[in-house]
This record gives structure tokens, C-alpha cells and sequence, in this order.
């Protein structure tokens, strides 16, 4: 995972949005969130955004109470930590930050390479990044999957 490339990522696109909701909330209101904000059709993201909240859960990033989902606060904290830890370690050694799901750093911890698996962990091939559907503008609100 790149941290200096989060908000090109997936997972790091539904984990910000539930942020800034800062309220728990289902599948069906981080997706309207995610698809206002992109302009992406509900029916193409709503199944990406249910997907990656599992995921998310599984790995620890989020907590769900029934069909709510809620940020595990002490998690994402420790993350925040070791994302500034090594976007500082990149910035003091003048390194290049590795390409997303081609790190070699030693310096990524464990939560960072996690949140940058659950994009590879999605289970239907036909979804693409979140980033890239926006920046493909009217053409992917139109593409059929």
C-alpha cells in the first residue's frame, strides 16, 4: 500500500467516507455517499462499497452492529500513527514510495499492507477503482458491466 496515494484506493475511499459521516451507518448510505461524491451510478458501487465494509470488518478497520458500520477508532488510530510514521520515513530518506500492491518496504506495517490487500480481496472481477470510474467521467456512468 501507498500511503501517498490513499484516496486512489478503494478500501481508503469507504474508510474516509464513513469517517466523515462520523456516525454509524449501513451499506446503502456509504454507498449514496461514495456515488453522489464520485458520480457513479448506486448499482455500480453499492456492490463494491458492501464488499469492502465486510472486508473491513474481517480485517478490523471497521465494527458492525447489525447492518451498521462504525470506524474501530483504536485501529484507525494506530494506522494514522504508522502512515505519518512512514510518509515521514519516505520524506526524511527521499525514497520513492513503492507502487500500490508492489511494496518491499519494511517499513509498512501490518495494518498498512492490510488495508492495501482488501482492494486485491474483492471478490468480483468486474469492479474497478472507485477513482478511476470517476475520472472516466461520463463514459463510466455509461459503460456496461
Amino acid at each position: 500500500m501507498d500511503p501517498l496515494s490513499l484516496g486512489k484506493q478503494n478500501s481508503a475511499v469507504v474508510l474516509e467516507t464513513l469517517q466523515v459521516m462520523n456516525r454509524p451507518a449501513t451499506v446503502g448510505e456509504v454507498s449514496k455517499r461514495v456515488s453522489d461524491l464520485y458520480k457513479i451510478p448506486m448499482d455500480r458501487i453499492q456492490p463494491l462499497v458492501r464488499d469492502l465494509l465486510a472486508l473491513g470488518e474481517i480485517h478490523g478497520f471497521f465494527i458492525r452492529r447489525n447492518q451498521w458500520y462504525s470506524i474501530n477508532e483504536v485501529v484507525i488510530s494506530d494506522l494514522r500513527k504508522e502512515i505519518n510514521s512512514y510518509v515521514e520515513h519516505i520524506l526524511k530518506e527521499n525514497v520513492s514510495a513503492p507502487a500500490i500492491g508492489k511494496s518491499t518496504c519494511s517499513s509498512q506495517s501490518p495494518l498498512m499492507m492490510r488495508l492495501g490487500l482488501m482492494d486485491q480481496h474483492i471478490l468480483s472481477p468486474r469492479f474497478r477503482n472507485i477513482y478511476s470510474l470517476a475520472c472516466d467521467g461520463a463514459h463510466a456512468a455509461s459503460e456496461v458491466l
